[in-house]
């Protein structure tokens, strides 16, 4: 065995271990659908058991035993016995001589019913001759066939029950099962969403999650029944005969040895058919929200093969999947399940003859072993979808295993004062090269300080540091005298605002864009936002105003009003430090202008780490720090840059020439 099997076997028995204790959670539930389901199960077979005593007490007794034929009416008060053609015929009881009478016995042929009386030769029945002779038995097999109606009845209503319970409790599991994975998620650091592609994670999130409830749904809907449905056939068996039940457990062997086989070859193709599926959900979500630059290189053919690839690898994964499901729970199960009932009739077949054994004996086990096998080609058949579900509990808890940033545990803190110290911060991504190395400078509180540096200089992962969604591996950075290693990442970020180079705006109107933390955000407050950066001039000649819907991803709204919009939420929280990654990077020369009345109010006061490409937004910072790299390269204000004639003073002259 590899040793990715064993890790994927070590993996399975995690997930069994912690879906149980989801289950757990549910066990009063489980305990009651679990008396329900023994009592209807109960009841199903009693209905095989009550038929039996049917046909052996009030049908074939008739041709059980002798019966004494006297002349004349039967006595009152007689049981068992029958008036015919001027006769009464009263049945013996076992040990007991004819007496005064003559002994005959009834019998069947291939026309109906005929009376054997011996020397004296065999008389034909009419129909009239039958009922009469079956007319005492009319009531209890009345009885028993009413009894059995109620107890079908009964059944119906108890299968309702712990079907419809097993139904709840696994929709209820799959839905705490979510909303862990959804919380989870939002306490992952940054570095798990850098090397895991957005549509592995949706298809973990919703596809596999729902994988699980179709789990428990399998387990309790196939494996619990058919189970409880199985303890209960062998243990009618072995109260109706010992040896044959003995026998019955033997073809159980078989079938278990079966579902091993099964299990053991279809494992690495259902990890092949969900790892296909989410690597196709990636490269959907990857090709939608990049459709234009897709379609602007031509790229729609080599995407269309990529996927292609992966969707051939994905069909063909569960064509052998499903050639394995059909040959074990079909075919090999069907020839056992009719090998199994011709042994069966050839054994009590003989017996019946003899005597030895009823007809409804014969029947019973008949009816009991076509309900044994049914349980077990269910649960074969059942296995591939446990299989597949077990994968994605696999993939999901691996998700949750992913280590979540250590500071999210904490409280509240009171709103800092803004002095932020970078003092010999080097960080990096996993083990590779540092992407920042020995960064030290200060950002006094209210004071401004640019990053400024080409692309891929360290300066997104030192705003990354700050937010908290990073820790530096050497050195650290303190706010207030405080490190951040020490301060609840949720609430550190309580007191800081954002405005990217990107603005990203949630589903619903401007209202709960500008306030999201608020669920009844009030308008005098929110209008108050929108007029501190200028948004207010084009959001009062909306028709809804404040309550007009965001398209996705604002597409309603052109860049710079979704930008206002985003400096707005971001004056509302009235941060104590404030981040601007590139907010006019992709702005042309006229909206940058209108944005920078919003820039202005929103920094005003504030400390603020600002990041930039274009120099001529960061002429009036108190500090500006220059990176290459990783590392700091120039520091100082625009005009002690542009005389110290550096790296700072060659970049203004570039972008001015280009200008």
């Amino acid at each position: 065995m590899t040793n990715e099997h064993k890790a994927g076997g070590r993996a399975g028995a995690s997930a069994v271990r912690r879906l149980l204790a989801y289950a757990w959670a549910e066990k009063r539930a489980y305990s009651l659908a679990l008396l329900l389901l023994t009592l209807a199960t109960a009841i199903q077979l009693s209905g095989p058991y009550i038929l039996k005593i049917v046909v052996d007490d009030h049908i074939q007794y008739v041709f059980q035993r002798p019966w004494l034929e006297r002349t004349g009416s039967c006595p009152p008060g007689v049981s068992r016995s029958a008036e015919l053609k001027g006769s009464c015929y009263v049945q013996l009881k076992d040990g007991q001589t004819g007496g005064e009478g003559r002994t005959v016995r009834f019998l069947q042929d291939g026309e109906g019913y005929v009376l054997d009386r011996g020397d004296q030769g065999r008389l034909r029945l009419s129909a009239d001759d039958v009922k009469a002779l079956y007319k005492g038995e009319m009531k209890p097999v009345a009885g028993w066939v009413s009894l059995y109606a109620v107890l079908i009845v009964l059944g119906l209503a108890g299968k309702y029950a712990h079907s419809r319970l097993f139904y709840s409790i696994s929709f209820r599991i799959a839905k705490t099962i979510r909303m862990d994975v959804m919380r989870h998620l939002h306490r992952l650091p940054l570095k798990v969403y850098d090397r895991t592609m957005t549509g592995e994670l949706v298809t973990k999130l919703a596809q596999d999650t729902e994988g699980i409830k179709t789990l428990f749904i399998q387990f309790c809907s196939v494996f619990v029944m058919n189970g409880a449905m199985l303890v209960g056939i062998f243990i009618a068996m072995f109260l109706l005969n010992v040896k044959l039940a003995l026998a019955s457990l033997l073809l159980l062997a078989v079938f278990a040895l079966i579902m091993g086989i099964h299990l053991k070859l279809v494992k690495p193709l259902f990890e092949q058919i969900r790892t296909r599926f989410g690597e196709m959900n990636a490269l959907l979500l990857e090709t939608v929200a990049a459709l234009p630059v897709v379609q602007m290189f031509g790229r729609e053919e080599a995407v269309a093969d990529k996927f292609r690839s992966k969707n051939k690898d994905w069909l063909n994964a569960n064509m052998r999947q499903m050639r394995i499901e059909k040959l074990s729970s079909w075919n090999i199960s069907g020839l056992i399940q009719s090998v199994f009932l011709l042994a069966i009739v050839w054994f009590l077949g003989r017996k019946v003859g003899t005597g030895a054994v009823s007809l409804g004996m014969l029947y019973i086990f008949v009816e009991y072993s076509v309900d044994l096998i049914k349980p077990v080609v269910n649960m074969l058949s059942g296995l591939s979808g446990a299989q597949l579900a077990t994968v994605s509990a696999d993939r999901v808890f691996s998700l949750m295993d992913e280590e979540p940033v250590a500071r999210e545990k904490g409280g509240a803190i009171n709103k800092p004062r803004g002095h932020i110290s970078f003092e010999n911060v080097t960080f990096a991504y996993d083990t590779g090269r540092p992407a920042v190395s020995g960064i030290s400078f200060e950002i006094p509180a209210g004071r401004t300080v640019a990053l400024v540096g080409a692309t891929g200089a360290g300066k997104s992962t030192l705003a990354n540091l700050l937010l908290g969604f990073q820790e530096p591996q050497e050195g650290r950075i303190t706010l207030d005298g405080v490190d951040l290693r020490s301060i609840p990442g949720a609430a550190l970020r309580k007191h800081m605002g954002v405005v990217l180079q990107e603005p990203f705006l949630f589903g619903g109107d401007i209202r709960s864009n500008v306030a999201p933390e608020s669920t009844q955000a009030d308008d005098d407050a929110v209008e108050q936002a929108l007029r501190e950066v200028g948004a207010m001039d084009f959001v009062d000649k909306l028709p809804d105003r404040l309550d007009t819907e965001m398209m996705w991803r604002g597409g309603n709204f052109s860049g710079g009003q979704k930008q206002l919009i985003a400096f707005a939420r971001a004056w509302a929280r009235q941060p104590a430090i404030l981040v601007l990654d590139e907010p006019t990077a992709s702005m042309d020369a006229e909206t940058e202008k209108e944005l920078r009345q919003a820039w202005t109010s929103v920094t005003r006061g504030r400390t603020t780490l600002m990041i930039a490409h274009n120099l001529s937004a960061v002429r009036d910072a108190d500090l500006i720090v220059m990176l290459h790299d990783g590392r700091i390269v120039e520091k100082g204000t625009h005009q002690e840059l542009m005389s110290f004639k550096g790296s700072y003073y060659h970049m203004v002259r570039l972008q001015t020439r280009e200008a």
